[in-house]
């Protein structure tokens, strides 16, 4: 089905491959690393990430599976992405995790109905007037794209490899 998103659904699969490369290029131990003490760490950001498309597709009328957590241990709605004394998923588990909404998520994207997309917005989106579902969705693309910019740096400065370059020697 095409609708008002169809254009944005590579850009969030590109999103899908850089996740994962670079959550699975970060060692477990330096998944709390931070590089200045007012920024997050990519397990933090990773978690951020994935309740994000987790609500959008309960938004967009297909509630996907649980998470693992409750939104009281994950802190959801807080720069922090997890609650200090709540559960730390590993980052092999957040990829899991990723890897198993996105067929879901795209088929979300994919499939919402006109009147769904149609629907005011559940907040303000800066520049667009009587701003909807549908453009709320879509600036979840550049919302990831920002903040998979922040793990591509976090993993460029942990381990040396650039995220953006597949397979390559030295990447």
């Amino acid at each position: 089905m095409t609708n008002a998103l169809s254009p944005h659904l590579s850009a969030f699969a590109i999103n899908d491959w850089m996740f994962e490369r670079a959550l699975t290029t970060i060692p477990e131990s330096a998944g709390d690393r931070r590089l200045d003490p007012s920024t997050n760490p990519a397990r933090a950001i990773a978690l951020h990430l994935l309740a994000a498309r987790h609500s959008l597709c309960s938004l967009l009328g297909a509630p996907p599976a649980p998470l693992p957590w409750s939104k009281e241990q994950m802190g959801e709605g807080t720069q922090a992405g997890y609650q200090p004394s709540g559960p730390k998923p590993s980052l092999g588990e957040l990829v899991t995790l990723w890897r198993r909404l996105s067929p879901h998520f795209h088929a979300t994207l994919g499939g919402a109905s006109a009147s769904t997309l149609g629907a005011p917005s559940p907040m303000p989106i800066p520049g667009v007037a009587n701003a909807t579902v549908g453009d709320f969705a879509k600036l979840n693309v550049v919302h990831e794209c920002y903040h998979l910019g922040q793990i591509g740096m976090l993993t460029k400065a942990i381990t040396g490899k650039r995220v953006l370059q597949p397979d390559a020697p030295g990447a």
